[in-house]
């Protein structure tokens, strides 16, 4: 082998090495199974492993998930220690790779609801926003922040709506409608009710009882008012029909912990004739209302049932009920039957299996009639106590696939068109849960240019490779990353490397030391989207690093500068050495002369070695996730270049 073969061998095995083993730091309060990145240390995403059973079958799509509740972060005050943001709006792609975090852009608070919209044809994203920031002091949140609400961004994840209404907005559902004209929501206010004639056993019969009264709006986006307002109080739906026999208030929001939480709205849906549906998770019932006076049309479950349900049909402490389909005899709806609570409110109601359940109901037959069209049981047989969701991903949903979160923690899975479980993926670590989980197509494509980074890899000024890092936060169209390089910020810049786009974040290693460097992110045809800023790669001791001569000249000989590339896009970042030099005052000069040999083989060696470590643990950590039926995700494939 030739010794430019032999580096090269030894520098593709530095790459695996990094790839495998990040240098990245690490927050000793965060929890484990969370990935960490060179290119973005604030933020912390969890980390999934994925088990494609059937890769050939698995719809296209990234999943857009809410990670919440990390346990073992906290904010000692008294240090003021750093507080990553890992809580709120993510998305993955279908490897359970990163795409994009919006948990900086809202100070790491609790989200739930996200999902992509459609408005007029165009892609959104919208969200329900708490009131709950994990870990953040109040002072450092803006006090426009500070209330429960209801936000749609575009597809560059730039804020164009925020609804803040002054009755209380809840988290179960926020669905802006297809026009973009109204928006679907629940919400809840605490009252005084007479309880006569309710016949529970934690009411005084004729007493006046606090109760949480929960119902739904639909919202004029620009004006705010209501064009629909429901509550199930004013319509008939009794506080005997509900299940809960502790009268125990909302868990978690002491302002409402008094208050007897008998309804817990959770989902609203509209049909195709502009009526309603919406559920009651403690009164395991899900209702049609009427658009023209609100009078409930008719129940399906709970204690007034007005259908004849199957064996498999009925359902309890149920989430996130949708409208699929309807005609003038029949109705389908998708319901997730927890089949079981977190909090003991009914003892005597047994707890089963959690299921994602799609139903037909004929309204014409008289009695009418439910029957299953399609049941998924939860994979691993155990119980989703609550959230979880329900997702057909086609128009189809006899057909469709179908796309289920069983929230913990963030296990979600996806079955065919002839109900086989064909992929599950569920985060590493137990720390984190998601409320529902959707999957889509979406192109995104953010203002802000990438994140770069370049390292050296080894100590002292005689170092033997260089460490490129790149991401793009929320850049889907990413397929390649080339990297270019010059001995000076003003260039020329020449082309060293164009690589696959691999995760989140792409790391290469090339040998030798450049100066000055900049990431460009291509799609697949090969048109620039953007490029990141230029970054130096300084030695703050004595003299600076020794560029490798004979590796950057090899480059020159066969790259033009990049100055006479056509650049086709309008979000290409132009970076100018005015910028650098504005920037970054405490760039060092390079020394002349070429790298020791014998120090830069025994670098590499060293490198090659510490990759093949690396590369045995990754084996070793495999064959532990396969035993227990999951696949680890691929940190560096033999595709890559």
């Amino acid at each position: 082998m030739s010794p430019t073969s032999r580096l090269s061998l030894l520098a593709l095995c530095a790459t695996a090495a990094l790839a495998q083993t990040p240098i990245a730091p690490v927050d000793k309060w965060s929890a484990s199974g969370m990935e960490h990145f060179i290119t973005r240390p604030e933020l912390i995403a969890p980390r999934y492993k994925v088990n494609k059973i059937h890769p050939e079958a698995i719809a296209p799509g990234y999943w857009f998930v809410t990670p919440y509740y990390v346990t073992a972060q906290e904010q000692r005050k008294e240090t003021l220690e750093y507080i990553p943001c890992q809580t709120g709006a993510h998305i993955f792609d279908g490897d359970g790779h990163l795409v994009w975090s919006g948990a900086c852009q809202y100070e790491n608070r609790n989200i739930f609801g996200f999902r992509p919209v459609e408005i007029n044809g165009t892609q959104h994203l919208s969200m329900w926003l708490s009131r709950q920031f994990v870990g953040m002091p109040k002072e450092r949140i803006p006090v426009k922040d500070q209330s429960e609400s209801g936000v749609i961004l575009n597809n560059q994840y730039e804020e164009i709506h925020r609804l803040i209404l002054p009755h209380a907005l809840d988290c179960h559902e926020f669905r802006p409608q297809p026009d973009g004209k109204t928006i679907l929501h629940t919400w809840h206010e605490r009252i005084d009710v007479d309880t006569t004639g309710s016949n529970l056993p934690h009411v005084v019969d004729g007493e006046k009882r606090k109760v949480l009264n929960g119902g739904f709006w639909e919202t004029d986006l620009t004006t705010h008012e209501p064009v629909f307002a429901w509550s199930p109080l004013e319509h008939g739906l009794h506080l005997n029909e509900s299940y809960d026999t502790t009268g125990s208030g909302w868990v978690g929001t002491d302002d409402h912990s008094d208050a007897w939480d008998y309804i817990h709205m959770n989902a609203v849906d509209k049909t195709t004739d502009g009526d309603y549906i919406c559920s009651g998770r403690h009164t395991s019932a899900v209702y049609k209302v009427s658009k023209d006076d609100g009078h409930i049309i008719w129940r399906l479950g709970g204690k007034r049932s007005d259908f004849v349900m199957d064996a498999d049909v009925p359902f309890f402490w149920q989430h996130h009920v949708a409208f699929l389909f309807d005609n003038a005899t029949h109705t389908i709806i998708s319901v997730f039957d927890n089949a079981g609570e977190d909090k003991g409110r009914n003892t005597s109601i047994p707890q089963m299996v959690s299921k994602a359940k799609l139903i037909v109901l004929d309204t014409a037959a008289r009695p009418m009639t439910a029957k299953i069209l399609r049941n998924f049981e939860r994979p691993d047989g155990d119980r989703t106590p609550m959230g979880g969701s329900v997702y057909p991903l086609g128009d189809d949903p006899a057909t469709a696939n179908i796309f289920v979160n069983w929230v913990l923690p963030g296990y979600v899975s996806e079955y065919d068109s002839n109900d086989r479980l064909i992929l599950e993926a569920r985060f590493e670590t137990d720390a984190v849960k998601g409320y529902r989980a959707f999957k889509s197509d979406f192109v995104g494509r953010p203002t802000e240019p990438p994140a770069f980074k370049v390292l050296p890899v080894g100590y002292g000024k005689d170092e033997a490779a260089s460490a490129f890092y790149v991401s793009w936060n929320g850049a889907t169209e990413v397929v390649d990353w080339t990297f270019y390089g010059a001995d000076s910020a003003s260039g020329p810049f020449y082309k060293l490397e164009t690589v696959k786009k691999r995760g989140f974040e792409t790391s290469w290693v090339m040998p030798g030391v450049v100066q000055y460097a900049y990431a460009e992110g291509v799609d697949k045809n090969g048109i620039s989207l953007g490029r990141s800023a230029v970054e130096s790669l300084v030695y703050h001791g004595a003299g600076g690093y020794k560029i490798a001569a004979p590796a950057l000249e090899g480059i020159k000989q066969m790259a033009s500068p990049v100055s006479g590339r056509p650049v086709s896009s309008e979000r290409l970042t132009t970076i100018t050495a005015q910028q650098v030099a504005d920037s970054d005052s405490s760039v060092l000069p390079a020394t002349d002369g070429l790298l020791n040999q014998q120090l830069y083989g025994f670098f590499i060696y060293c490198l090659a070695l510490f990759g093949l470590i690396c590369g045995a643990r990754k084996i070793y950590t495999t064959m532990v996730w396969r035993k227990k039926g999951y696949s680890a995700l691929p940190a560096f494939r033999v595709d890559d270049k």
